[in-house]
């Protein structure tokens, strides 16, 4: 897939066109967070999260309210306003950074990050792009650390299995399911975009790898 430039990513969140996201945060890292899976542990809090693409900011606003050090990196700037203001309205303590995920180390956001969260950015990335990626999240997270990425399976140049593992090499996959259109309608804001989700257009996966 191709990424859409910024200036445009910019115009569709002050114009609020197209597919964006609410605030409801993604169960899966509700479960992992607060131990509401079916293995019923949750992660231990107080430690760094990066959120990558993180828009207006709904993953990183929730990680930071529930005892994490959270970090936001979005490039669109008009989301990234909106993300701080609204962790501003919440007296919430979460960092949101304008910037490339392909060139984190450029970001000055740091390594140490023992849970990172990506809900449908790597699905827009080009294959070179996808690379600059792997290396920066690879050498921004722990050992151990998870990364829970949620993106499109249905589109060219998509997510797949095969090609996730093949990238990520320094990681390991360990859990990979499908995502049904009802839950991620969830996420979403307009009511067409939500019934076109519900009705199955688009196919989402979730994969979750731990870094070796």
């Amino acid at each position: 897939m191709i990424r859409v430039p910024s200036w445009l990513a910019n115009a569709g969140y002050k114009l609020k066109a197209g597919p964006t996201f609410n605030e409801v945060p993604d169960s899966r890292l509700v479960e992992v967070v607060e131990g509401a899976g079916e293995d019923g542990r949750a992660l231990p809090a107080g430690r760094r999260a990066l959120d990558l693409g993180c828009g207006t900011g709904r993953n990183t606003l929730y990680l930071a309210r529930h005892g994490w050090e959270a970090v936001g990196v979005e490039y669109a700037t008009s989301a990234v306003k909106r993300a701080r203001a609204r962790a501003q309205e919440l007296s919430v303590d979460a960092r949101f950074v304008t910037g490339d995920v392909t060139k984190l180390p450029e970001l000055g956001i740091g390594d140490g990050f023992s849970l990172l969260t990506d809900s449908g950015c790597y699905h827009m990335l080009s294959p070179g792009q996808r690379d600059a990626y792997a290396r920066g999240i690879t050498e921004a997270a722990t050992k151990d650390a998870l990364l829970i990425m949620t993106g499109f399976t249905s589109l060219i140049g998509a997510l797949t299995q095969a090609e996730i593992t093949s990238r990520l090499t320094r990681w390991r996959l360990v859990r990979a399911r499908p995502i049904p259109g009802t839950e991620m309608a969830e996420y979403t804001s307009g009511s067409l975009v939500q019934a076109a989700l519900r009705a199955g257009l688009g196919k989402a996966w979730r994969f979750e790898l731990r870094k070796r």
